[in-house]
């Protein structure tokens, strides 16, 4: 049963359920004074510097609002209540890809890339403005009532000097790149390595690494995938770069990984081979060419066998029938765990 907090407002929000809590935060949702649904996010640790911080988030939300992105969720504002800061957000219906991945388990090649796809075009965009994610994974993938893939959560990407008060690390472990657990702000070859690790678990129905928060953290900075699970070697390698432990060793951009992934996992229509047309020719030529020796119609009136009788009356011998001609056979080639945020060093 979904349950309420004390207080029934947030701000100038009326609150009708809760949706998600986390280590660090409760995501409610709400309405405004107009009745249209809006989904709150609450930040449950007090922060240091929490103006600070707003501001922050604040500009940010500002560029992501300019680039007016179709698969960026774009905040509508930040406020406080009580000692905590919330993020105002539209309330998408459609789910998320955490859901999705949990009642599917393994999606088919065309849908997987095609949410990738948006979800790599909307991260290429913030990239080209600086903004650097940091914490892609499948419950921040949403999709709108038509099923259209929306990455949320930017909030969590600031390069700022904030503590929260429980210490750790910005981002999930189990999507997290392994330049993320040295501390210092990573760029956004970070954000390619975690939407690799959403593909390899759409693929084969786990992710890459498992078991506790120190365990898969050794595990993303000291292990290689294992890729055995995947069938197909392209895909693999290029699953394999994308998941790289050196930043620099990846794709340039997160489109790049998912354009190569597309092509490696979605074969082309087949075609037939050039030379077919040729082959299928070349087989009936000693057929076609045969002379035929015209039946005199008189006996082929009065005698169904009169193409036998006529062709021995001559001492010659009848022509073979041509065989049926059928189509060449075509082959075509195979072608978290949450921990909580902290800033930058």
């Amino acid at each position: 049963m979904s349950q309420r907090p004390a207080t029934e407002r947030i701000g100038t929000y009326e609150i009708v359920a809760r949706l998600h809590r986390s280590s660090r935060a409760t995501v409610y949702r709400a309405q405004d004074a107009n009745g249209r649904p809006v989904a709150i996010k609450l930040l449950t640790q007090l922060l240091d510097h929490a103006d600070a911080f707003r501001q922050q988030l604040d500009a940010q939300f500002a560029t992501l609002a300019s680039l007016a992105h179709p698969h960026i969720l774009t905040p509508i504002e930040t406020g406080q209540h009580k000692d905590l800061l919330y993020i105002v957000m539209p309330f998408l219906s459609g789910g998320t890809l955490r859901q999705l991945l949990e009642g599917q388990n393994r999606l088919s090649p065309a849908r997987l890339w095609s949410i990738l796809a948006d979800v790599a075009a909307a991260l290429d965009a913030a990239h080209a403005r600086g903004i650097v994610h940091r914490d892609v994974k499948p419950g921040n993938v949403l999709f709108d009532a038509h099923g259209r893939p929306q990455l949320a959560d930017f909030g969590f990407s600031l390069n700022a000097d904030v503590t929260v008060h429980a210490a750790g690390l910005p981002g999930t472990v189990t999507y997290m790149a392994p330049e993320q657990f040295s501390g210092a702000a990573p760029g956004r070859h970070a954000d390619q390595y975690s939407l690799a690790v959403i593909a390899y678990e759409a693929l084969t129905g786990r992710p890459p690494f498992q078991g506790n928060l120190l365990q898969v953290s050794y595990q993303q900075l000291h292990d290689a995938p294992d890729f055995t699970a995947i069938d197909n070697p392209a895909l693999a390698r290029v699953l394999a770069r994308a998941l790289a432990k050196s930043a620099g060793a990846r794709f340039p951009s997160v489109s790049a990984f998912v354009t190569a992934a597309q092509q490696a996992d979605i074969p082309a229509a087949p075609q037939v081979e050039a030379d077919a047309t040729l082959i299928l020719d070349k087989r009936a030529e000693p057929y076609l060419e045969r002379p035929v020796t015209p039946l005199h119609p008189v006996l082929l009136a009065s005698d169904p066998h009169a193409t036998l009788h006529a062709g021995a009356a001559r001492g010659e011998t009848a022509a073979p029938a041509l065989p049926p001609t059928s189509a060449p056979d075509v082959f075509a080639q195979p072608p978290g765990e949450d921990v909580s945020i902290t800033g930058g060093a």
